[in-house]
C-alpha cells in the first residue's frame, strides 16, 4: 500500500466509495475545509477535434465551475495528454487483451469484486479481510482449474529457476515397495512433458530470432504489424464488438479520473458509462446524438447491426439517470422503447451570431456568372445524405446552380459524385464542389447564398427524426432552407415558417420546389425575415439554459445557481 494513503468504506451513496483518502501528516497545515469543485467526466468515441456538441457542452460545464475531462481515442500522431481551453483531454488505445475482459465481464458481471479485478482496480479492504480467498473466488477458482493448473505445470517447466520435482514425486515419500511408481511418473514427465516443451521454446526462440532479422532486413516494423493485427480484427469481428472492446479501456481510465458524474456521448460509449456508475456509484447520464438502432450504416447488415446494440441498449438503459437527445422525435422514442421517466431534448445548435452581409463570393471564387442565385449544400459528403438527388436535379435548373461544401469521408465516394455530375453536363455550369471550412466560418460563408438545401434521404429512422445541423447554420445567417418533408424538419418549417419542404427521391420535384423559391421575392424575403427571429430562439444559449438545469439536479450544490441565459456578444443580446 501507498505510503500516506488509507482506504476507507465510505456510505453508499458517496461517490468514489473505493478511493484513497490523503491522510494529514502532522507537520501539515490544517484543511481550509473548502469543497472540491464537481469533477465531470465525458466519454466519445472519436477524438474530439470536431465534435462540437460535446466541446459545447465542455464549455458549459467549466464556465459553470465544474471540472470537465474528455476520455476520447487516440489515433495517428494526436497528443495522448493535453488541454483544450480548460478541457482536460485524455486519448487512449484499445488493449489487446481486452476481448478477454469483455467475456468475462457479460459471463461474471453481477460479480462486482471480479470487475474490479478486470479493470485492474485492487478493491480497498481493511487487512483484517483479505485473510483468505473469498467465497466467489474460490468457486472461480475450483471452476478454472482444468486451465490453470495445466497453465502452472507450463510454467513450472519453461522457468529460469532451478528444476525441483516436486516433493511427492520422490521416491523416498512412497511407500516402501510403490517407489517405481514415482520412478515411472518422473520418466513421463520428463520425455512427454518437460523435453517437447524445452525444444518447443528453443524452436520458438530461434524463430523468433529469424523474424527479427527478416524484420531489420525488410523494414518492418511493429506499427505495421499492429495495422495488420487491427485489420485482421476488423475482418473477424463485427463493429459492435470491437467498439465495446474499446469501451472497456475507455472505462478504465474514466475510473482513474475518480468522477463524481459519467456523461456517455451515443451508445457506443454507454457500456463504459455503466461501467463506471457501477464502480464508481455517480450518476450516469446518456447524452444520444442520434437514434443509433437506426442510423445510417451503408451497406452493413442492419439486422446484426440491431441484434448487438439493441441488448447494449436495453440493458444499459435501465442505469441511466438522465438522458438527453438532438430532436423530440427521438426522446419520445426512447421514452417509450424503455420506459424512461426523463429524456429531455437538447438541441444541436450553434452559439447566437448577428447575420453576416451577403457577398458575391461564389461569384468571385468559383467562377459563377453574377447575379446567379446560389443553393448551398454544406455539410458531410456522405451516403445518404441526398447528394446524389441533389445532383440530379441541377439538369432541370434554369436560373439557379449549387455549390456543395462540405468533407468527404471517402475520396471514391466524391470522385463518383464528380463523375456523375460530369456525365449530365452540369459539372462547373449547375454544380460546382467546394472544399470544407473552419467551423467558425460556415456561418459567413453560407450566408452569401440563396437557399440552404437539406436533402437527406429517409433511409433509416435516425435521418426521419434529425434536425440536421446545417439547418440552424442557415438561420443564423439569415437563409431560408429548402429541406426533405422529415418529421422535426416539417416541424421547424411549420413553426417559424423559414423554408419549403420537397420529395428528396424525385430530382425534378427538388428543383421546381428549389428554384420556384427562390424565384418568389416576396416569399423568400418573408422567410428570410423569419430566419433571423428563429435563431433568436434556437440558439446554444437558450439550449444551455435547460442543459443547466437538467445537470443542477445531479451536480446538487457542488455548482452554483443556474445562470440566466447570456449571449456572448454585445450585437447578439441586442
Amino acid at each position: 500500500m501507498l505510503s500516506g494513503l488509507s482506504w476507507v468504506r465510505r456510505s453508499k451513496g458517496e461517490p468514489g466509495w473505493f478511493m484513497p483518502k490523503q491522510e494529514s501528516s502532522p507537520g501539515a497545515p490544517p484543511s481550509t475545509g473548502t469543497a472540491s469543485p464537481p469533477r465531470v467526466v465525458m466519454t466519445v468515441f472519436n477524438t474530439f477535434q470536431h465534435d462540437t456538441r460535446v466541446y459545447k457542452q465542455c464549455r458549459s460545464l467549466l464556465e459553470w465551475g465544474c471540472e470537465v475531462d474528455v476520455v476520447c481515442i487516440h489515433k495517428g500522431d494526436l497528443p495522448r495528454e493535453e488541454t483544450q481551453d480548460g478541457i482536460r483531454v485524455h486519448r487512449v488505445s484499445p488493449s489487446p487483451f481486452a476481448l478477454v475482459r469483455l467475456l468475462l465481464f457479460l459471463v461474471y458481471w453481477p460479480s462486482t469484486a471480479l470487475m474490479r479485478r478486470l479493470l485492474n482496480r485492487k478493491p480497498p479492504q481493511p487487512a483484517a479481510v483479505v485473510a483468505g480467498p473469498g467465497r466467489l473466488r474460490r468457486i472461480i477458482r475450483w471452476i478454472l482449474w482444468p486451465i490453470s493448473a495445466p497453465y502452472r505445470g507450463f510454467r513450472w517447466l519453461v522457468s529460469k529457476r532451478p528444476r525441483r520435482w516436486p516433493s511427492w514425486t520422490a521416491p523416498e515419500a512412497w511407500p516402501r515397495g510403490l517407489a517405481w511408481i514415482a520412478v515411472i511418473i518422473r520418466w513421463c514427465g520428463w520425455y512427454l512433458l518437460y523435453r517437447p516443451t524445452v525444444l518447443s521454446l528453443r524452436r520458438f526462440r530461434l524463430a523468433r530470432r529469424g523474424f527479427r532479422r527478416w524484420r531489420v532486413r525488410n523494414r518492418l516494423t511493429m506499427r505495421h504489424a499492429r495495422k495488420f493485427g487491427r485489420r485482421l480484427i476488423l475482418k473477424l469481428f463485427h463493429p459492435a464488438i470491437i467498439v465495446n472492446l474499446a469501451g472497456l479501456d475507455l472505462a478504465r481510465k474514466a475510473i482513474s479520473l475518480r468522477p463524481t458524474l459519467i456523461l456517455s456521448h451515443d451508445l457506443n460509449t454507454l457500456l463504459a458509462g455503466v461501467i463506471v456508475k457501477r464502480m464508481c456509484e455517480v450518476p450516469l447520464v446518456y447524452d444520444s446524438h442520434e437514434l443509433y438502432l437506426e442510423r445510417n450504416i451503408g451497406n452493413r447488415s442492419r439486422s446484426i447491426d440491431r441484434f448487438f446494440w439493441s441488448r447494449v441498449e436495453r440493458r444499459c438503459m435501465k442505469r441511466v439517470d438522465l438522458a438527453f437527445s438532438v430532436a423530440q422525435g427521438i426522446c419520445d422514442w426512447l421514452a417509450e422503447r424503455y420506459d424512461h421517466p426523463d429524456v429531455r431534448l437538447i438541441r444541436n445548435v450553434q452559439p447566437f451570431e448577428p447575420p453576416s452581409t451577403p457577398s458575391e463570393r461564389w461569384q468571385r471564387e468559383l467562377g459563377i456568372p453574377e447575379g446567379t442565385p446560389i443553393g448551398i449544400y454544406a455539410g458531410a459528403i456522405t451516403i445518404n445524405r441526398g447528394i446524389e438527388q441533389l445532383i440530379d436535379s441541377a439538369a432541370h435548373l434554369k436560373h439557379m446552380a449549387y455549390v456543395i461544401m462540405g468533407y468527404a469521408f471517402q475520396e471514391a465516394y466524391l470522385e463518383g459524385l464528380t463523375t456523375r455530375a460530369r456525365e449530365l453536363g452540369v459539372l462547373n455550369e449547375r454544380v460546382f464542389f467546394k472544399d470544407a471550412v473552419p467551423m467558425d466560418q460556415v456561418i459567413a460563408v453560407v450566408a452569401s447564398a440563396r437557399v440552404s438545401v437539406v436533402p437527406t434521404q429517409n433511409v433509416c429512422l435516425s435521418y426521419f427524426f434529425e434536425a440536421s445541423n446545417k439547418i440552424f447554420h442557415s438561420l443564423m445567417a439569415g437563409v431560408p432552407v429548402a429541406m426533405s418533408d422529415h418529421a422535426e424538419k416539417r416541424m421547424i418549417a411549420d413553426n417559424y415558417k423559414v423554408g419549403v419542404l420537397f420529395d428528396e427521391t424525385d430530382p425534378a420535384g427538388i428543383a421546381r420546389a428549389v428554384e420556384g423559391f427562390v424565384m418568389d421575392e416576396d416569399v423568400h424575403a418573408k422567410a428570410a425575415a423569419n430566419c433571423l427571429e428563429a435563431a433568436k430562439e434556437l440558439n446554444w444559449e437558450h439550449e444551455e439554459f435547460r442543459y443547466r438545469q437538467a445537470m443542477k439536479g445531479l451536480l446538487g450544490d457542488g455548482v452554483g445557481p443556474v445562470p440566466p441565459v447570456q449571449f456572448s456578444t454585445k450585437e447578439a443580446a441586442n
